[in-house]
This record gives structure tokens, C-alpha cells and sequence, in this order.
């Protein structure tokens, strides 16, 4: 793949990130992920999500058992009040990424006038 972007451009780019770095909510995604970090049995019930998920997938979504295990640890998890604050900030930053991201793609492409 060619690799379109000078240094000025990721220079730039990186001072966006670093914005979105700044935010409130990235701070507390740092800030709490951190801490679930330090609680064994979290940690181990995110690992069996992750581990069911994939299988999930894998198993083209036609697994209901898979689905009834994910739903019912989905559910343990957002009942544990650090996990939900961090899902929900977590969110609040994907948020401002796609929208950044769509900032610059329809700002690029007014610039090179292929949406005139």
C-alpha cells in the first residue's frame, strides 16, 4: 500500500488525536480501565466475553447457547457499576472518532470538489 502521508500531515494529525486525548472521557477510559485492571475476577469475566464472542462469530451466529452464555455475562458485567462507567465513556470517545472522521473525509472532499 502507498503511503500518501508526509511527516506535516501526520504531524497534524497527531495534534487532532492528541485533542481527542484530552478529552474528559478518554481520561476516564485511562483512568478506569486501570482499575478493572486490578480486579482478577473482572478481568476474567471481559477475557470469558471476548472468548465467547469470537466463538460466536465463528459459529456464523447460529449458536444459541453461545448467545444465551453472551447474553447472561453481558449482562453480569453491566451490573458491575465500573464496567458500565467505562462502556459508557468508552462510547462517548468511538463517538467523537467517527465524527472526526467524517469531518475530515467530507473536508477532503469539498477540497477536491468530488462531492460538487
Amino acid at each position: 500500500m502507498v503511503n500518501y502521508m508526509n511527516r506535516e500531515i501526520q504531524k497534524k494529525l497527531d495534534e487532532v488525536i492528541d485533542a481527542i486525548q484530552q478529552t474528559n472521557s478518554y481520561q476516564m477510559c485511562i483512568k478506569i480501565k486501570k482499575k478493572m485492571y486490578k480486579n482478577e475476577e473482572l478481568i476474567q469475566k471481559i477475557e470469558t466475553l471476548k472468548r465467547l464472542q469470537k466463538q460466536y462469530v465463528q459459529s456464523h451466529f447460529e449458536d444459541s447457547k453461545l448467545k444465551e452464555e453472551l447474553s447472561s455475562i453481558e449482562q453480569e458485567l453491566m451490573n458491575i457499576p465500573i464496567y458500565s462507567e467505562y462502556l459508557n465513556h468508552l462510547e462517548i470517545v468511538n463517538q467523537m472518532i467517527d465524527t472526526m472522521k467524517e469531518e475530515l473525509n467530507t473536508y477532503f472532499m469539498e477540497k477536491v470538489n468530488l462531492l460538487k
